[in-house]
């Protein structure tokens, strides 16, 4: 038992109270961890009593950084969602006040009132301001609004709590892998409150058909098994490409300098690393490690490497991040690709490290005679999506919980898990995808955009569709893997709405469908006339606008609150007809409308004829 402090009678508390007391607010987790340490550190002796209730006291005032903004660690959604509208309220009626207070340069006094209350708040770093495209009226706007407190303050919340679990060393596989349990909570609790809503909202289409939100986010890349059958297609894609040109593959895998990690293995279990530099957080590193990518993408750039490929990010046990590169390049480049790596992974951030020369960037030459490419990024797909396919992580964790803590770990840190290295973009692919084939003229088209057309609108009923090897098409259709933005043969059609959004600000311009340009393959009239079949088949200058298909959903069920005056705006619009503009080198010459049924992927209908990639035959 811990002994009575002198002055017991006058209400003084025992060291083990005084400790209960300023831990109060914390999570109960935090809490065992501190007395533990506590109690360990702790001694009747008077030095040695001091040391272990300074260390407390100091761990305490640390951990309150948590309560940034006025939550407790232990906050739930709805205090929250509690805070922001406090935040919103207070923030309106100060602004209304510093605008009256002040009659000349009104904006000005807001702007210096709103900022100055910010970083009282000890929020001054996440002032919409700093955003590059965010105006100063579209800052004032954002600090009046409710909901954009609430996304401010949820991800406020889930770092600092977070950075706190990291700080009290909890995040470890020997305790909690890849992410806090609080972590992990919060995000399986907002995964279910959003299954919920989307299950309750129900939308309705300019045609009378009605859905469920949840079911048309079923057919999106929200759905995880949507999500990592197109990866694994475009990953296969590139695969064949690289195939088809003879490159080489190769599989890098780069991590952190050792002092990065909170925690190290020595073979007996995890220990707290020594040479951990005390502030380095998982967003910090994934920082780090983007900034030495740029910095080698552009070495090698200048050494005319051209690089296509994936990045997968995934967490160490402790949280820290670390990346995997599935790169296609030109034989005979490995040595520079090496190279690269090596210097701005290796060379120029602690290279003295003990371990680093040996683990610190890893390079292995795929053998296409064990496996293609692909199978060597798919575990590392399935593991950070949704764990299909493979049973256990290198823990011995299922790994259905593995996927959900290192789904946590990406939603509280904002990481991007998988990027796409070179290559066209996948957006234009899937907009090829929304446009229905039926009677459009394949005469007309550009012949990069026929090909594309029907690579990628294989019928999933079609026993013997080759998703992979319809991404290749598109590739090639596009210019190739390694094609630059600005000499894209597809491009998105985007159309102006004029709206403005509750900041103020005008809407983006909305996606529409695709437009083309390049050359069409025909025979002239004229000379079918006098040849007939045997008429030579000749290019002409072409360029087609095709508008994807898309209907008009509205909201008519209840589940999702809506920004007040948006409650009947569609949330996409196009019109019911395509329009294909053909330039046969004598200007626009023909210009052909026409209507069809826009809803062809909801109903019954025969698979389109195939559209001419090339030049017919000529017999």
């Amino acid at each position: 038992m811990t002994e009575l402090r002198p002055g017991r009678a006058l209400n003084w508390l025992t060291d083990a109270e005084w400790v209960d007391r300023i831990m109060a607010t914390l999570p109960t987790a935090w809490q065992d961890t501190l007395r533990r340490e506590w109690r360990g550190k702790w001694s009747s002796a008077e030095p040695m009593r001091q040391r272990a209730n300074l260390a407390v006291l100091h761990a305490v005032r640390e951990l309150g950084d948590s309560q940034r903004a006025g939550l407790r660690p232990d906050a739930n959604d709805e205090t929250i969602r509690q805070r922001a509208r406090v935040f919103a309220r207070h923030y309106a009626q100060g602004i209304a006040g510093a605008m009256r207070q002040w009659a000349e340069w009104p904006r000005l006094r807001a702007l210096e009132w709103a900022l100055d209350n910010m970083e009282r708040h000890g929020m001054a770093d996440f002032w919409p301001g700093h955003a590059p495209k965010v105006a100063p009226e579209g800052a004032l706007a954002r600090v009046q609004c409710e909901t954009w407190w609430r996304r401010t303050l949820r991800k406020l919340f889930a770092r600092t709590v977070e950075r706190c679990s990291i700080g009290l060393g909890l995040v470890n596989k020997a305790r909690q892998c890849y992410v806090s349990d609080l972590s992990n909570a919060r995000r399986r609790q907002q995964v279910a409150r959003n299954a919920a809503s989307l299950e309750r909202t129900e939308l309705e289409n300019e045609y009378g058909q009605r859905m469920k939100l949840s079911e048309l986010a079923a057919k999106s890349t929200a759905n995880k098994a949507v999500r990592r059958a197109e990866l694994m297609t475009r990953i296969s894609g590139f695969d064949a490409i690289a195939v088809d040109l003879g490159h080489a593959a190769t599989f890098i895998t780069v991590t952190c300098p050792s002092y990065m990690h909170k925690w190290t293995d020595r073979g007996r279990g995890v220990v707290p690393n020594p040479r951990y530099d005390g502030q380095t957080t998982p967003d910090l590193a994934q920082l780090h490690l983007s900034g030495q990518w740029a910095k080698a993408r552009a070495w090698l750039a200048r050494r005319g490497v051209e690089l296509y490929g994936f990045r997968v990010a995934e967490p160490h046990h402790d949280g820290c991040p670390h990346w995997h590169f599935l790169l296609f390049h030109a034989p005979g480049q490995l040595e520079t690709v090496t190279a690269g790596f090596r210097r701005y992974f290796l060379d120029l951030v602690a290279p003295g490290e003990p371990g680093a020369q040996a683990h610190r960037v890893k390079v292995e030459q795929i053998d296409r005679s064990k496996g293609s490419a692909a199978s060597y990024l798919a575990k590392y797909i399935s593991k950070n999506i949704d764990g299909h396919g493979v049973s256990e992580d290198l823990f011995g964790a299922p790994m259905v919980e593995t996927s959900r803590r290192v789904d946590a770990w990406a939603s509280t840190w904002r990481i991007r898990q998988f990027q796409q290295l070179g290559g066209p973009p996948v957006t234009v692919w899937r907009e090829l995808r929304r446009i229905n084939t039926e009677e459009l003229p394949a005469d007309l088209l550009p012949a990069e955009l026929a090909e594309s057309l029907t690579a990628v609108n294989v019928r999933d009923t079609d026993p013997d569709a080759k998703w992979a090897q319809g991404w290749a098409a598109y590739v090639r259709a596009q210019g190739g893997p390694c094609v630059p933005r600005v000499r894209l043969a597809i491009r998105l059609m985007r159309q102006e709405t004029g709206e403005v959004g509750r900041y103020g600000e005008v809407r983006t311009a909305d996606v529409i469908g695709v437009q083309a340009a390049g050359r069409n393959w025909h025979r002239p009239a004229h000379m079918v006339a006098m040849l007939g079949a045997r008429a030579p088949v000749v290019a002409r200058p072409a360029a087609a606008v095709l508008e994807s298909e898309r209907c008009a959903w509205t909201v008519v069920g209840a589940g999702v609150s809506l920004p007040a005056g948006e409650a009947g705006r569609p949330w996409t619009r196009v019109n019911n007809c395509t329009h294909l503009t053909a330039d046969t080198g004598q200007g626009v010459r023909d210009v052909v409308r026409f209507s069809r049924g826009k809803l062809g992927r909801f109903r019954p209908r025969a698979a389109p004829a195939p559209l001419p990639g090339g030049p017919p035959a000529i017999n």
